[in-house]
């Protein structure tokens, strides 16, 4: 019993080890910053995401009221998969399509010319919302069954009109170096 226990324990340290040193060597920056709290989560999250799920990095605490709003010619619709199943209610529904339910993503990037280290911001036009993780080249994003509007918002602001590179396979090997959000 007492060496089982031990092995729980060690596992445990070691998973929760594995999740610190990968949030701390990410990089990955949230602005506004994230609550310490949500930090703990995503330490204990992202082993289990990096593993199994594609290493999906963006969560429900990612996600902000955003108060930009885009000129039609700034929205990019990205057509929805028909063979996605719908997001329930529940959290549990929200947490399967992250996991693996949606099967296709689409990579988008800024426009031609947008300097390629300089950070900008994903956003729905229909929800009003940004994911507050900094990005600075190409994304995967989910596609889910309904059609979205999205477009970019740089860090000072300006209106970003976002470009659709390919829409693939979410396990599509050419595209994994892209972070998916």
């Amino acid at each position: 019993m007492k060496t089982i226990l031990r092995i729980i324990i060690l596992s445990v340290l070691g998973y929760t080890m594995a999740g610190l040193s990968l949030f701390c060597l990410s990089g990955q920056k949230t602005v506004p910053r994230t609550p310490w709290y949500w930090q703990m989560c995503q330490i204990l999250i992202q082993p289990v995401m990096e593993v199994f799920f594609d290493g999906k990095e963006s969560r429900w605490f990612h996600w902000v009221p955003t108060e930009v709003v885009p000129d039609a010619t700034a929205i990019t619709v990205i057509h929805g998969d028909q063979k996605a199943p719908h997001r329930g209610e529940s959290w549990i529904s929200n947490a399967r399509v992250s996991l693996g339910m949606w099967r296709m993503c689409a990579i988008i990037a800024p426009p031609e010319g947008y300097n390629h280290g300089r950070v900008w911001y994903y956003a729905f036009v229909d929800r009003s919302q940004r994911c507050t993780i900094q990005l600075n080249g190409p994304i995967r994003i989910l596609i889910g069954p309904d059609d979205v509007e999205v477009f970019g918002i740089s860090s000072s602001g300006e209106v970003l009109k976002l470009r659709v590179m390919t829409i693939t396979k979410r396990e599509d090997s050419r595209y994994r170096k892209y972070p998916l959000i």
